[in-house]
């Protein structure tokens, strides 16, 4: 009679253990994702930082091509225009 009750709760005992892994995995790949996504953060964090130091060292030569620019379309607008008058 013992016998019959015995193996069920072995088998009991055995899930329980085996949920008991699983969970413990679990909570350690969380924890692992967590570092991962918070080293991610700081990478990301680190690039924003990089780029906005590159736009602000390139604002000014970008200014003085732009302006060097709009003097070449100027210019052939003149040239353009006197080459139609002729």
């Amino acid at each position: 009679m013992f016998a019959k009750l015995t193996a069920p709760i072995r088998e009991l005992v055995a899930s329980v253990q085996g949920f008991t892994t699983a969970l413990h995995r679990l909570q350690s790949s969380v924890s692992q994702l967590s570092e991962t996504a918070a080293k991610a953060q700081e990478t990301v964090n680190d690039i924003q930082k990089s780029v906005e130091q590159f736009q602000f060292k390139t604002a000014a030569h970008e200014k003085v091509i732009q302006e060097n620019l709009d003097k070449l379309n100027d210019d052939l607008a003149a040239i353009n225009r006197h080459k139609d008058k002729k």
